[in-house]
């Protein structure tokens, strides 16, 4: 399987905070299908069932979803939580 990290960092040169992340799959190669595990295997892991509003369904529902329109949430975000970091500083 191939994943992908996106990740939005802050950094000042010498230092650098990772503000918010999110874990991208690919479309296989063959005929478009997904990279996934074969369906005995699939079927041999433990899988719970969850509450549609927690953190792990958002994550679930990211995972094929485009990095750059994913990049644009991430920024937004920080700038709605108005991240300390993200603070244009004066000289």
């Amino acid at each position: 399987m191939g994943y992908k990290a996106l990740m939005l960092c802050w950094s000042d040169g010498r230092t650098q905070f990772i503000l918010d992340f999110s874990l991208h799959g690919e479309k296989g190669k063959i005929g478009g299908k997904e990279q996934r595990l074969t369906s005995e295997q699939s079927n041999g892991r433990y899988e719970r069932k969850r509450d549609e509003k927690c953190h792990i369904a958002k994550r679930k529902e990211e995972y094929f979803m485009s990095k750059g329109v994913k990049l644009l949430d991430m920024v937004k975000k920080a700038i709605r939580n108005k991240s300390p970091n993200l603070r244009l500083r004066r000289k």
